[in-house]
């Protein structure tokens, strides 16, 4: 997994880039026929990516732009305990009792307890929006 704090000069380039793209996404809402081509100006090329997937880079750019660390994980994939602590930012045994309370579902892979990407979003959505409820 990736989370790194992103120097000064990656901060930039992250927000020219947003700069940049932002317009389009503007666009693809308005128009559903916008398509999004990025240049890739090392393999001298481009590639077209799927206009659904602009906000989800902007976000990225945004955070990184913040310099805050990005982590993709593909919804399909399970998690051990360390893992979701480490995503989670706190400890295991913390994790450990989240699920044992029931706030994060899971399922047992013999001894071991394992949680569905899906499943961790969820309660980091809970605690989002109870924690904006609470401000």
């Amino acid at each position: 997994m990736l989370d790194l704090v992103m120097a000064r000069r990656e901060r930039e380039l992250a927000r020219c880039a947003q700069d940049a793209l932002a317009p389009a996404v503007k666009a693809q809402t308005a128009d559903a026929e916008t398509r999004v081509t990025v240049a890739v100006s090392t393999a001298a090329a481009s590639v077209e990516v799927p206009a659904s997937l602009m906000p989800a880079i902007l976000g990225a750019l945004d955070a990184i732009a913040q310099g805050s660390g990005v982590v993709v994980v593909p919804t399909m994939r399970d998690f051990t305990t360390t893992q979701a602590a480490e995503i989670l930012g706190v400890s295991r045994p913390h994790v450990v009792s989240l699920l044992d309370r029931g706030a994060i579902a899971y399922r047992m892979h013999g001894t071991h307890r394992r949680i569905a990407a899906q499943d961790l979003l969820t309660y980091v959505e809970r605690m989002d929006r109870a924690n904006s409820a609470a401000q």
